[in-house]
């Protein structure tokens, strides 16, 4: 008996018939930034963003573009404009700019970008992915922020549909390593986009399986032999950062599952008040439990000091920081917990979110995404309620203490504000 499955597939069902192609619209030849502003751009993205969302592998892009290949392949050289559009936007260069308006930073260059594929005949290519991330992450800090959440659904379609969001058994490759790192951004801005929106989630951790990218640094990913992919014993890892974060964003995953679980069941009337307040604290338990022991397990690089002289390394241990703070005060003010002390403990993780930020900022320009502006905002809203509840109940508390907070909330944002636009 033939056990060759192929010969019960009937051909005119199973292939694409020709009429069923759709024809590839002619599009305006791609008009890239001059060599000189290009090669700084580039750079940027590599200084700048990179270290704290790895998305490519700095070896194979460079070469890619100094081989031309973004005058030959239209993805790559799209993928390359969205990189120049982001970058922009660290750059003083007056070159980046289409109107005056520092706003406009990098817009030429991601207009001419195509986020969505034109066909789903063929598997979608690592490219099309990465652009259509560098895309959403130009967007989201625009005046029209609401085509990130579509494109980031479309995106995890896009890796399902490879299977990039299952284990691999095989060997590390660096394109199986790509893959890994553009799943887990797209799956970082899937959750920042449904808790910043309040919208639900395009995938849950219950959709996939796959595994966190090796911690390894760029440079040693094309050693011969056994030693590919092998972070040299002694030699601190910038993508520790990276795996650290990710562990912080899947306790986050808890909270936002614990408080819809719970608030839907009250809406639904299928819990008494009582055992939802019950369940609520065994959930701010465990969530407590999970946040110490990330806390604990963090590297010494990456542990916060004002005083660390390593820039990539201060930057990146201010971000891990700022998520930990924010998670504390989404765990307390959601109304997962019913604690007397949820208003107490959410005003001191602002503080200590903001004193970060301050640091953070005072060092360098460097907006590490929406979630950082999420946050220096709801630090500052969570001390103006403080304030407005000790006023109205006669507490005793520093008001001016509180307010010298606020006031550092509303500058940080409003020097982001000089070159993104957020509400």
């Amino acid at each position: 008996m033939d056990t060759n499955q192929d010969v019960f597939k009937r051909p005119v069902f199973w292939t694409i018939q020709p009429w069923q192609f759709t024809n590839e619209p002619q599009l305006p030849p791609l008009i890239f930034p001059p060599q000189d502003l290009l090669d700084r751009l580039i750079d940027l993205w590599f200084v700048k963003s990179q270290p704290y969302f790895p998305l490519f592998h700095r070896p194979t892009f460079e070469r890619s573009v100094i081989s031309g290949l973004h005058y030959h392949d239209r993805h790559f050289g799209e993928t390359l404009l969205a990189m120049c559009a982001l970058s922009a936007r660290h750059s003083d260069d007056p070159r980046t700019l289409t109107h005056e308006s520092a706003l406009s930073a990098g817009f030429k260059w991601m207009q001419q970008v195509h986020p969505a594929p034109t066909t789903f005949s063929e598997a979608p290519s690592l490219m099309q992915v990465q652009k259509l991330i560098l895309y959403v992450m130009f967007m989201q800090t625009t005046s029209m922020p609401y085509s990130s959440l579509g494109l980031t659904g479309l995106g995890i379609r896009l890796l399902q549909d490879v299977g990039a969001h299952r284990k691999k058994s095989t060997p590390p490759t660096v394109a199986g390593e790509l893959w890994k790192r553009a799943f887990w951004i797209l799956n970082y801005i899937d959750l920042s986009l449904s808790i910043n929106l309040g919208r639900p989630r395009a995938m849950t951790s219950d959709d996939y399986d796959a595994e966190f990218p090796i911690e390894c640094d760029d440079e040693y990913w094309e050693q011969s032999g056994e030693l590919a992919f092998k972070q040299p014993l002694g030699k601190l890892c910038q993508l520790s950062y990276w795996i650290h974060m990710l562990k912080l964003v899947g306790i986050l995953e808890t909270v936002q599952r614990a408080t819809v679980i719970i608030i839907c069941a009250l809406l639904k009337s299928l819990l008494k008040i009582v055992d939802s307040e019950l369940r609520a604290q065994q959930a701010v338990i465990e969530i407590d439990k999970a946040l110490g022991a990330w806390l604990e397990n963090i590297p010494a690089q990456l542990k916060w000091d004002p005083q660390r002289q390593d820039t990539v390394s201060f930057h990146q241990s201010a971000m891990l920081y700022i998520m930990y703070f924010f998670l504390r005060m989404e765990t307390y003010r959601n109304g997962l917990a019913t604690y007397p002390t949820s208003l107490e403990v959410c005003v001191n993780a602002a503080h200590s979110c903001i004193h970060i930020v301050e640091a953070h900022c005072k060092r360098d320009y460097l907006s590490l995404g929406p979630q950082m502006l999420a946050a220096i905002a709801n630090s500052g809203i969570v001390l103006l309620i403080n304030i407005w509840k000790a006023k109205r109940l006669g507490l005793d508390i520093d008001i001016d203490l509180e307010m010298g907070d606020v006031v550092k909330c509303m500058l940080q944002l409003e020097r982001f504000e000089q070159r993104l636009a957020f509400f």
